[in-house]
Formats: structure tokens, C-alpha cells, sequence
């Protein structure tokens, strides 16, 4: 519970939202994100972490850019949320041997962006939300996926996503670069 309750705290007055405005909580995201997650994640574990990581980042560089507190929350919810679609792609990913990946395996990695916009949009999330989630992986020079878009093409909040998804995994210890 101190964990969940440090996280909230760090997100500091973005995440404070109007219930009776039909407005979910992001406790009830995290919660979402926590039941989702990977199995045998716990709360506390990597993948969960790098969600609220991208969060975190992703709310305070919306807010330095001056964007209002609506879009701060749902790029931080989306932020949480951005590789949920790789539940439906664990057995391709993980538990495996080996530390490299096939090509075959890359593809179905790269399927999870828009997986989990499927699953957000499923479970009725908001449609800016689902679209940040969706075009997450896509490169302002186009060279991304799913769809190879562009510029200004990419939806603001998923290049604020893209930026800190890829800070985050920069800064963190993965397998692969052992």
C-alpha cells in the first residue's frame, strides 16, 4: 500500500481528478495496471515500475510543455498503461532461454502497440488515451511502427510517451546489455 500510495504522491496534483465529473481515479488505473500486468508480476516488480516511470516522466514533461491538467492525465494514465498490449504476446517474449530475438519473435513484439490499444478501448478508455497508446512506437522521422507515421502525423501525447518509454528504457538495467 505505501508503495501504490508513493507513486500517486510523486504524480503529484496532475493526478487529482473530480470523481463526480465521470472521471476515474488513477488509483483505479493503477489498480487496472497492477491486475494486467504480467503474469507473476507483483506490484512492485520491473515491468510495473517502467509503466510508472513512463507515467511520472510523461506528466511532468506534458506540464513543461504547458499542456492543461486533462491531457497531463490521460498522457500519464497512458504512460502506466502504454505496453499492456504485450500481455497477449508473453509466451512469444518471455520465459524464453535465450536473450536475443528472432525476427518472426520482433513482429509480434511489435504488434503490442496496437493490442493494447484494442484492450484500452475494450475496457472504454478515453480515446486520446487509446491513440497515445496505440502510436507510442512511432518515430518523428517516420521510421516507427505500426503505421510508419511522421511529424506532426503522431499525435502529440504518444511522442511524449515515445520520448520517455525510451529515456526510461535507456536509464534502466535490462538483460540484454549484460
Amino acid at each position: 500500500v505505501s508503495f501504490v500510495m508513493g507513486f500517486l504522491q510523486s504524480l503529484g496534483g496532475h493526478m487529482r481528478v473530480n470523481l463526480r465529473g465521470g472521471k476515474a481515479c488513477m488509483a483505479q488505473h493503477l489498480l487496472y495496471a497492477a491486475k494486467i500486468g504480467s503474469p507473476g508480476q507483483q506490484i512492485g516488480g520491473k515491468r510495473m515500475t517502467h509503466g510508472m516511470c513512463v507515467s511520472i516522466l510523461s506528466s511532468e514533461l506534458a506540464s513543461e510543455l504547458g499542456m492543461d491538467e486533462a491531457f497531463i492525465h490521460k498522457v500519464a494514465v497512458a504512460g502506466m498503461l502504454h505496453d499492456v498490449g504485450k500481455l497477449q504476446i508473453s509466451p512469444y517474449i518471455y520465459g524464453r532461454r535465450r536473450n536475443t530475438m528472432k525476427i518472426e519473435e520482433m513482429q509480434y513484439v511489435r504488434l503490442h502497440a496496437k493490442l493494447g490499444a484494442d484492450i484500452l478501448s475494450r475496457e472504454g478508455y478515453d480515446q486520446d488515451i487509446v491513440d497515445m497508446v496505440h502510436y507510442h512506437h512511432e518515430n518523428y522521422d517516420g521510421s516507427g511502427y505500426p503505421y510508419r507515421m511522421r511529424g506532426d502525423e503522431i499525435p502529440i501525447g504518444a511522442r511524449i510517451i515515445r520520448v520517455c518509454d525510451v529515456f526510461s528504457a535507456l536509464v534502466s538495467d535490462r538483460p540484454y546489455r549484460r
